[in-house]
């Protein structure tokens, strides 16, 4: 790590270097579960010192900035997310009201992140969009002077998830039409899945139809198209969870997709 920090202070040209470094950075912070708080800090500390000048200081905004995505990460966003656990037993010793999951959430500050709104909201399946609403009423309580903004592209979600052997009956393909299988011989298979925000958006709408085309999905969901090719791409040949007609590569617009009920893990 010295050899690169030596490299770094040499470099002529650093903001592309540190662009990189701010993307990657966000990525590991936001979207994988298992991070080392010591060894972030301590990689920190020491890109720290390619900043430093002849009197000892560091007046790097980069700097700034990434000591700042860690101490949200690790300092900020862990007292509020265990408060909004509190408030929720409260809620539930008392009032008797339960969440329908459980939710963490990473409160960052747009100065710090690499962040960008998108342009227009995906449409939010309902039981996600009252738990953010709910987390939003407790934070307001909070800090009260704060704007909260959903940011779907970074959250992961473990689903619990049912699988067939035989397509259930009872739900419409993405024209309309019921199908009538007859399931009373479908051996139901139940696994926890890892899968991104914006992929629990897709799935959510297999809930509802046997057969979904990508120009249906797109339509639905909202979610930009690059994301939703890359979730659909995740769902199809990393996780198996989806199948695509036909079976290639390349998605098109009328390319259609249905659960992959034969899935294992």
């Amino acid at each position: 790590m010295n050899k690169v920090v030596f490299l770094i202070k040499h470099l002529q040209q650093k903001n592309d270097f540190e662009k990189f470094y701010r993307i990657h950075l966000a990525e590991r912070l936001l979207c994988y579960r298992n991070v080392d708080m010591k060894v972030e800090y301590r990689v920190i500390m020491k890109l720290k010192r390619a900043y430093v000048n002849g009197y000892g200081y560091s007046n790097s905004l980069f700097a700034s900035r990434i000591e700042g995505m860690h101490k949200d990460k690790f300092v900020i966003s862990r007292p509020i997310i265990y408060k909004y656990k509190e408030y929720n037993f409260v809620n539930k010793c008392i009032l008797g009201t339960l969440q329908p999951f459980d939710l963490n959430v990473e409160v960052i500050n747009a100065v710090h992140w690499p962040v960008t709104y998108p342009k227009s909201m995906c449409r939010v399946p309902s039981i996600a969009l009252s738990a953010f609403n709910d987390f939003k009423t407790f934070y307001s309580k909070v800090e009260g002077r704060k704007t909260l903004k959903l940011l779907p592209q970074f959250g992961t979600v473990e689903l619990d998830a049912t699988f067939y052997d035989a397509p259930r009956s009872s739900k419409r393909s993405c024209d309309g039409e019921y199908s009538t299988t007859n399931n009373q011989c479908c051996v139901e298979r139940k696994f926890k899945v890892m899968v991104t925000t914006y992929q629990m958006f897709v799935l959510d709408m297999f809930n509802t139809y046997d057969f979904l085309t990508y120009e249906r999905i797109l339509k639905e969901t909202m979610i930009p198209e690059k994301s939703l090719l890359n979730a659909l791409q995740g769902l199809v040949q990393f996780h198996h969870l989806l199948l695509k007609f036909p079976n290639c590569r390349e998605i098109k617009s009328n390319d259609r997709f249905s659960i992959n009920e034969f899935f294992r893990i």
